[in-house]
């Protein structure tokens, strides 16, 4: 194999020379220019917010490999940044694979930088009062009577509300992990590589493979191909504890050789670390203060796919603002906490029963039924079509523990059995319900 060495055409900014610190007034500041606060800046201006807006971010630099997808429905003003889409893919182990398409549904992928670039670059060249500050580097934030102070590397900014789009090193995700349940993290590297010959089927998206090492927790292979000879080959794992990096290069180096060939060049790498916990992520840090993206909720706790999600929760903060309505704390029904909770708990139990559950879900479930599932969209048919296929006696005492844990976290909140155990259950909706009896009946 070979490195190739390019320099990549990408979105610089000129920080500007440190000056005298001043206090600057805003309507809305938003911390954190990545997926999370670029969309909510977005959303604002398309929606017609006529505030004044900051976006504020410690990077000049927008050129991390990061590739987002989603079968949801794109935005119209995102559909020119597609990158690829796929109409059929592809979950299998040693033993049986299961090849699926759909006719109302595709896969579809945006290259971040892309994204960045996109945007970034006009709101740079245009006269609005949307404000954006790269190179701007957060270092307090105080709620104040009425107002959010935001101290920075230049200057002091006060603004009647913020959002803090901050993923990386986010104190939410910290504080969260002390709150008891389950917590995994989900971690990846991959690498775009180009044969010089034809090798993909570029039709073809490899969702999971579990013909891979199962060193610790659940791991598989991904593969979207971009053209019969260029592809990202990507490994990934679900565990309690971080994957050791050397994992997963030795992991997507066997799988390459023993599927493809060895005579190929890498063209990038990507990584990356995703929380899957069953704990709440707050929506909001203050009065003023609201988490957004990853660390606001918005990543789906039982595959890490966050796109869609934030795409909803941003779209749906800029509409209340613009329509001065409450803001939304949340993000999807509530039914999937449920669902995702049982399946973390099954995880963390017994990974065997995680990959098997893969497996299951899509042999045995409709595509477009398991894909509304998936992107939170799902009719109660979808969700008792997804229950049916899970493995019962795993899945029975994952929901009785995931029960448990709800009822006593509960329990000690309020210190009232009855009544923690009654809002539990109504906080659950029909099918949910069916999953619990269906369980505790086995």
């Amino acid at each position: 194999m070979q490195f190739e060495e390019r320099t990549l055409n990408v979105l610089n900014f000129k920080t500007s020379p440190t000056r005298e610190r001043s206090v600057k007034k805003a309507d809305i500041l938003i911390l954190g220019a990545g997926c999370a606060g670029t969309s909510l800046a977005h959303y604002l201006e398309d929606f017609g917010y006529a505030g004044k807006f900051v976006l504020l971010d410690n990077r000049t630099k927008f050129n991390r490999e990061q590739r987002w997808c989603s079968w949801a429905q794109m935005p119209e003003s995102f559909l020119p940044l597609v990158q690829k889409t796929w109409q059929e893919w592809t979950v299998g182990d040693e033993n049986r694979s299961t090849v699926q398409t759909s006719e109302n549904y595709s896969y579809q992928q945006i290259y971040a930088p892309d994204f960045f670039a996109h945007f970034h670059t006009r709101w740079q060249s245009l006269e609005t009062p949307f404000e954006m500050c790269p190179g701007e580097r957060v270092e307090r934030i105080e709620e104040k009577r009425d107002c959010v102070e935001v101290t920075t590397n230049r200057e002091t900014r006060r603004a009647n509300l913020v959002f803090d789009a901050r993923h990386q090193g986010s104190s939410n995700l910290k504080d969260v992990k002390e709150k008891g349940g389950i917590f995994l993290h989900q971690t990846f590297l991959g690498w775009k590589i180009r044969f010089p010959r034809a090798v993909f089927n570029e039709k073809n998206a490899t969702l999971m493979d579990f013909r891979t090492a199962q060193i610790e927790g659940v791991n598989f292979i991904y593969v979207l191909p971009y053209s019969d000879r260029e592809a990202l080959v990507e490994s990934t794992s679900f565990s309690g504890n971080h994957a050791v990096r050397l994992n997963h290069l030795n992991a997507v180096t066997t799988y390459i050789s023993e599927n493809f060939g060895d005579d190929y060049e890498i063209k990038a790498e990507e990584s990356g670390e995703l929380p899957m916990t069953t704990a709440k992520l707050p929506s909001k840090s203050g009065e003023r203060i609201f988490n957004i993206g990853v660390a606001g909720g918005a990543a789906r706790p039982s595959s890490g796919y966050a796109f869609h999600r934030i795409q909803r929760q941003t779209s749906e903060i800029a509409r209340a603002i613009v329509r001065r309505e409450k803001i939304p704390s949340t993000c999807a029904p509530r039914k999937y906490d449920f669902f995702d909770a049982v399946f973390l708990e099954a995880v963390a139990r017994n990974p065997g029963s995680a990959k098997n559950s893969f497996l299951r879900m899509f042999e045995k479930v409709a595509p477009d039924s398991l894909i509304r599932f998936l992107t939170d969209e799902s009719t109660r048919a979808d969700d008792l079509a997804v229950i049916s296929a899970l493995p019962k006696t795993a899945f029975g005492a994952a929901s009785l523990q995931s029960l448990w844990r709800k009822f006593a976290a509960g329990n000690q909140k309020d210190g009232k059995f009855g009544a923690s155990h009654g809002t539990l259950h109504n906080s659950l909706d029909e099918s949910a319900r069916r999953l619990v009896a269906r369980s505790v009946e086995r």
